[in-house]
């Protein structure tokens, strides 16, 4: 029998989870009932996201940006390319702010209940309810929406991985240009997987420096810890103290799972294609889906399981690049650094915020090397 009754349960209060409860307190209509259910018992700075937006943007997130670039650079032992725009800002939010922020407006809402050290054990349906059973509780809900990262076995579809391991550091000596992000520096390839550091600098002394792998098997992000030694050691990065660490696995090129999803039982985050399955990007997908999905809960409208409308030329391209790093890793190098060289800054900023325009894909088409990308498309 059930101790706790909802209109809506939300499993997961990370990135999805949250933004949608706060949309919905911001809406401040409607008379659903929501829980969100969290696995762990506080929140931390675990983690970062990163996106690109236009200057002067109306974005709703934007107090807690704490860092932008104007400038970010591709590189591998040869060469340097960077691009430089006026328009566009690469931005930094780290997630004790986006918690902070979220949980704080939740909380505040008479309508929610954010429930921490939750581990959801199973879920029964009937005919009009569900039914979801933690360690603590029984909850019953007319809707169920699923937020928690894919399961193990269907991560492993991905045919292309992106995974990293990082920490952010601190120096007595200026070591870092805290004016310009590097995106991918320093390419290394070898066999099926290509390699790169990721260098967000906050100030010349402190930085989050991230080592990250495209590959087509599986590691442990955990692996991947001496790769960033080894090439922090390189760049002479050598006296610094650790004050944290973040890590994790992007599955590329997933099919989005709304099989998966009932009419009681929505699949969200990653399985409703939340992350750009070419880059891993999501943070600006996931505010878009929540402020949709809060606003039909606030209207009592049917929240509808396919959000993201086709975009049919993004959509291409992604499958065409994904094709051809499952093929040949090694080309990554080469076609990423084409694209930092070729294509403006403006043009990879669209395209890496999903608003790219016919030119932008036109200037990315004649960026990648043509005979991989013809073989990629005789292929499908």
């Amino acid at each position: 029998m059930a101790d706790i009754y909802s209109d809506i349960t939300i499993i997961g209060g990370g990135c999805s989870g949250l933004s949608l409860g706060y949309y919905y307190a911001k809406e401040n209509i409607g008379n659903k009932k929501i829980i969100i259910l969290e696995e762990r018992d506080k929140y931390s700075n675990d983690k970062s996201w990163c996106f690109w937006l236009e200057k002067n943007s109306d974005f709703i997130h934007r107090d807690i940006i704490k860092k932008t670039w104007k400038v970010w650079r591709f590189s591998n032992s040869k060469t340097i390319y960077k691009h430089k725009s006026s328009n566009f800002e690469y931005c930094f939010i780290p997630s004790e702010e986006f918690y902070n922020k979220t949980t704080e407006a939740i909380y505040k809402d008479e309508r929610q209940t954010l429930l921490l050290n939750e581990k959801v054990k199973t879920i029964d349906f009937t005919e009009t309810n569900s039914y979801i059973h933690t360690e603590n509780h029984v909850l019953k809900s007319k809707v169920v929406i699923d937020t928690r990262p894919i399961l193990k076995d269907e991560s492993m579809e991905a045919p292309v991985y992106q995974i990293f391991f990082g920490q952010e550091i601190e120096s007595t000596s200026d070591l870092f240009n805290s004016a310009e992000a590097g995106l991918m520096e320093d390419f290394q390839s070898s066999g099926e997987r290509i390699g790169f550091l990721y260098i967000l600098p906050f100030s010349n002394n402190r930085a989050l420096l991230e080592y990250t792998i495209f590959s087509t098997a599986f590691i442990k992000p955990e692996y991947l810890k001496d790769c960033l030694e080894n090439n922090l050691s390189i760049r002479n990065i050598k006296q610094y103290k650790i004050l944290r660490s973040e890590s994790g696995v992007l599955p590329m090129g997933l099919k989005v799972n709304t099989w998966n999803s009932k009419d009681l039982y929505l699949r969200a985050g990653i399985a409703s294609g939340n992350l750009r399955s070419s880059t891993g990007y999501g943070f600006l997908r996931i505010q878009r889906w929540a402020k949709y999905v809060a606003s039909n809960l606030s209207k009592n409208i049917s929240i509808s399981r396919n959000y993201f409308h086709s975009n049919r030329k993004q959509n291409f391209f992604d499958s065409l690049l994904i094709k051809v790093l499952q093929k040949d890793m090694c080309l990554g190098e080469n076609i990423f650094l084409n694209i930092g060289r070729q294509m403006s800054a403006d043009r990879f900023a669209r395209f890496m915020s999903d608003t790219a325009q016919t030119r932008d894909y036109i200037s990315l088409a004649m960026s990648v090397p043509k005979l991989p990308f013809l073989k990629a498309l005789l292929s499908r």
